[in-house]
């Protein structure tokens, strides 16, 4: 398998007011492994990307196996960074469909 990114976000978890992401379940990607993973703040994954480091969005298909979902980026907007899959100048972040946690 050849690497996707640093880090894949599989899962996310939403604020009281839902549009916003306040945690994320991350895990490396390990050119042929991709780890039980962890969770992580919106801060570190924007901290990460700001740093150099690549994230992806992943989910399970019906056989089990990881897809690759999209990159993400960060989208700056009002002066707030918002992580999402492709830039859209809203005030919220977007992941696309991936389970909550």
């Amino acid at each position: 398998m050849t690497k996707w990114a640093d880090y894949l976000i599989s899962h996310v978890r939403y604020n009281v007011n839902h549009p916003h992401i306040d945690q994320v379940w991350q895990r490396e990607d390990i050119n042929d492994k991709i780890t039980n993973g962890n969770s992580a703040l919106r801060s570190t994954v924007v901290s990460n990307i700001k740093a150099g480091l690549k994230y992806a969005t992943i989910t399970k298909n019906s056989n089990g196996n990881w897809d690759f979902g999209q990159y993400i980026i960060i989208d700056r907007v009002n002066g707030i960074d918002y992580i999402k899959t492709k830039a859209d100048n809203t005030t919220s972040d977007n992941l696309g469909n991936l389970p909550t946690f």
